[in-house]
């Protein structure tokens, strides 16, 4: 989830599927806006499976690609 400001900025529209590089790993998913989210900062779950696939990671910078790239 980011705040819907952050994905204005970024070009992303809601419900896009995105790729999401942290830390060397790497996962896809679809992005959703949530103004619950402070701007800036992307929220995944940490059950869910596109944590899992990014390794747990928490804390970290996060490079999210769209279009082709994702």
């Amino acid at each position: 989830m980011l705040f819907r400001s952050t994905l204005a900025r970024l070009g992303v529209p809601d419900g896009s599927r995105v790729r999401v590089v942290a830390e060397g790993r790497q996962a896809t998913g679809q992005v959703v806006a949530d103004d619950r989210v402070p701007e800036q900062v992307a929220w995944i779950q940490a059950s869910s499976a596109l944590a899992a696939q990014c390794g747990g990671a928490t804390g970290c910078v996060l490079e999210v690609v769209t279009g082709a790239g994702a």
